[in-house]
């Protein structure tokens, strides 16, 4: 995932600790960055991110598992688009769940927009 920094980061890499300053981009694994994205300190970069507040990102994707598009959202974040909304402890939660049981789960949020996984 690139992001763009927003508040200056001390990170690990392999050549040891390093200083990475605001308006810099880094790429991280989804798993890395989303702490540092709620906690406003970075942002994803993507085409389709909409608005400049860095806690409140949406970003569209293709979803192999879906077969379709849906919104990645952070924050409080919200869309009303048609598309299906996920937030990323959803997506975590999902991941241990079999196909037929992600699919129901989908095809229930398609009838109930904005509603959100609660476990």
């Amino acid at each position: 995932m690139r992001c763009r920094v927003l508040e200056t980061l001390r990170v690990k890499t392999v050549e040891g600790v390093r200083e990475v300053l605001p308006g810099q981009i880094i790429d991280l694994s989804f798993k890395k960055a989303m702490p540092f994205v709620q906690k406003g300190k970075i942002t994803p970069i993507a085409d389709t991110a909409i608005g400049s507040d860095p806690g409140n990102v949406r970003i569209k994707i293709r979803s192999e598992v879906l077969g379709e598009d849906i919104w990645l959202l952070f924050g409080d974040t919200r869309m009303d688009d048609g598309l299906v909304a996920y937030y990323p402890e959803e997506i975590e939660y999902l991941k241990r769940l079999p196909h037929e049981e992600i699919m129901r789960i989908h095809r229930t949020k398609k009838i109930f927009p904005g509603s959100k996984i609660v476990s």
